[in-house]
């Protein structure tokens, strides 16, 4: 894994970008998401959770957001329950990631137990980190 992200780092040009959300430019080099399941009652094995939720995201990232050049691990969380560490060159804001990892959640019926809990079908299932131009100098 450090080995793919060193080289998709030589890879990938330190960009200026502009976020339309909140309306500035930044530099951006890579994004390191992490995509939880919610799913807290039963483990899920990695191969349905691929097929029912990743395969699909990562669809959608390269036909729709532009995503060229990626990396993914899958890991088990001290629970037991699957998650995945994604690296791109790619900017993609939280929020349309959040909601499309939790529409294939909810579809994959992996948000019924957290809707039963928080009358909500959108829990914090994502975390982004961006590796910027100075951080990567």
């Amino acid at each position: 894994m450090e080995k793919a992200i060193t080289l998709l780092c030589q890879a990938s040009p330190t960009r200026y970008i502009y976020n339309p959300i909140i309306n500035r430019h930044h530099y951006h080099k890579l994004s390191f998401v992490t995509l939880t399941v919610s799913d807290s009652t039963t483990n899920r094995s990695a191969k349905e959770v691929y097929q029912t939720c990743l395969r699909p995201l990562l669809q959608w990232l390269t036909k729709y957001k532009g995503v060229k050049l990626y990396v993914w691990k899958a890991e088990l969380q001290e629970r037991g329950q699957i998650h995945y560490h994604i690296a791109t060159p790619t900017f993609i804001h939280w929020t349309e990631l959040r909601d499309k990892w939790n529409y294939l959640q909810e579809k994959a019926g992996y948000l019924k137990d957290y809707y039963q809990k928080y009358h909500t079908h959108k829990p914090n299932s994502i975390d982004i980190h961006s590796i910027r131009y100075r951080d990567w100098e």
